[in-house]
């Protein structure tokens, strides 16, 4: 895998002149700063794989058996906890330039790119049969297709469309989760049930054990989604069907675009049905697993893993498990469909909410743009009720270099002119050094325009982060937990080592919740 040549991981770009793209691509962006960026980028990536392959070799037999191990018990856990259900995934098809081309139905015969900060948001299907995709530069689109339309991208208006669908797909699940503005997650297991199973059978029956036409009911509904989506909106969406997240995931970019894919949803037994979830995606290509991103994907298929398939991280997952970190085995689960997405289960596992915005290289303020940034930021934690201690302000500058700061707020707080007050003046901040550390003279900006210096102003992007969580409903009590200095962070709940007066995070923090809710949260719980 190559950094600086075309990703041609999308749908609509199966059948193009890769060899052909990747030279207008490297003619338009040779010695660009993005191109020295991924040009590092992928030396780096080299080294690491180096590393990793002569860690592999000074390994015995006895740890790969022991990673195995490892392995095989993490995955027979994760399969008892698993519980089947119906979960569709709605991907809108090229949701920006879909609207686009709603709004002037002209843009449907031509190549279409929309564009923000020079840099492609979305392209059509006719403009990917050219190899222009999201993140591709304008200048780069323009060279790969003369006479491709360049429409400005009216992101709030998106935002507005999207948030319009919400009351069609309530109807199928009242607790459906939107994972990005274009992609809606639904259970339909209750919908199924209500609609079509008469008797109140026991939904376990949906997937195991009795003869079930289950498949042909959820084609059905699906067809009748794509097509009320379409007389309502105007637009399509591709659909994918399966029974974890994970695989929905991946069957909803399958049959691209007005298209949808059902895996097998009812089983003779158990192990019928691990042996057919690991089966049905494990000829797929890896980027194919939602989480792996190019630098992932590049990881992976160096030496020593050389993993293509997702059935190669299936038969080499132990190799992983030895030479990567812990986390390495959410990956692994994945790989067997068992794996969870972002916007799935509980937000306390969240570790940062954030936002980042990224904008043309022309003079802007700062502040307008903090500002809309932090508004996003707390309306999602005051949603999730999280209470942050720090945030994280990334700047990116027109040399695609970054810098990043984390400062502590004056008082935890989701409070909007908290965040922003801090965020201002961390940029400030970052502005500041920028200026008395000076870069010198840099010859491009990534997309192909010349600039003689770097001004405090050419910022490609800014981004506000919130991290270190507390719970909204019981971050105040917080203030009270005592524990022994000496004594280890880990706190067990037989111990007569600490005094709790409040509620504490690791494993017994559902139980000190619950002892905190029964006390209305006005006394103190103790143990000595």
């Amino acid at each position: 895998m190559n950094r600086k040549l075309l990703d041609s991981n999308k749908q609509g770009m199966q059948d193009i002149n890769i060899k052909q793209i990747n030279q207008i691509i490297t003619d338009q962006t040779y010695n660009s700063a993005k191109y020295l960026l991924q040009q590092d980028k992928q030396q780096k990536a080299q080294q690491k794989a180096t590393q990793l392959q002569n860690k592999l070799q000074s390994l015995d037999k006895s740890d790969l058996v022991l990673a195995q191990n490892k392995l095989n018990i993490t995955i027979n856990l994760l399969q008892q906890q698993f519980v089947p259900k119906i979960f569709c995934v709605c991907d809108f098809d090229c949701f920006y330039a879909a609207i686009e081309m709603r709004r002037d139905p002209s843009l449907k015969a031509v190549p279409l790119a929309v564009c923000g900060g020079g840099i492609v948001c979305a392209s059509n299907y006719a403009a990917r049969k050219f190899g222009v995709r999201s993140a591709t530069p304008a200048k780069v689109a323009k060279a790969l297709c003369d006479n491709i339309k360049i429409v400005q991208a009216d992101i709030q208006y998106y935002q507005q469309v999207s948030r319009s669908t919400a009351s069609f797909f309530m109807q199928f699940d009242p607790n459906f989760t939107m994972l990005s503005c274009d992609e809606c997650l639904m259970e339909l297991s209750g919908y199924i049930q209500n609609q079509n199973f008469k008797g109140g059978k026991d939904g376990s029956t949906l997937f195991i054990g009795e003869i079930s036409n289950i498949e042909l009911l959820v084609a059905q509904i699906c067809r009748e989604i794509r097509g009320q989506i379409e007389a309502k909106f105007q637009l399509t969406v591709s659909c994918g069907v399966g029974i974890s997240v994970q695989l929905a995931k991946i069957n909803a970019d399958r049959k691209k675009p007005n298209g949808q894919t059902i895996s097998q949803l009812h089983f003779h037994n158990k192990q019928d049905m691990f042996s057919s979830m690991k089966s049905s995606i494990g000829d797929l290509e890896i980027r194919k697993i939602w989480g792996i991103g190019q630098a992932t994907a590049e990881m992976l298929t160096n030496k020593p893993f050389q993993c293509i398939k997702i059935k190669d991280i299936q038969d080499r997952g132990y190799q992983l498990v030895a030479l990567l970190p812990p986390s390495i085995v959410n990956l692994i689960a994945s790989a067997y469909g068992l794996g969870q997405i972002h916007g799935q289960g509980e937000h306390a596992d969240l570790k940062s909410v954030g936002h980042a915005k990224t904008f043309p290289e022309k003079e802007q303020g700062f502040d307008e743009i903090i500002m809309e940034l932090c508004k996003d930021v707390c309306l999602r934690l005051q949603v999730l009720e999280l209470i942050p201690r720090r945030i994280q302000i990334q700047i990116r500058f027109a040399d695609w270099s970054d810098q990043i700061k984390v400062k502590d707020l004056p008082t935890r707080s989701s409070n909007l002119s908290v965040i922003y007050e801090t965020s201002v003046q961390t940029v400030n901040e970052l502005v500041k050094y920028a200026k008395i550390n000076k870069r010198g003279k840099i010859s491009t900006v990534g997309i192909g325009q010349s600039m003689k210096d770097l001004p405090s102003s050419y910022v490609r992007l800014i981004g506000v982060r919130a991290i270190e969580f507390e719970d909204y409903r019981y971050g105040e009590i917080n203030e009270f937990i005592k524990v022994k200095p000496q004594e280890s962070n880990e706190i067990n709940e037989q111990s007569s080592d600490f005094e709790v007066v409040g509620f504490v995070k690791g494993s017994k923090q559902k139980t000190i919740r619950e002892q905190c809710k029964q006390s209305g949260l006005d006394k103190w719980i103790k143990k000595k």
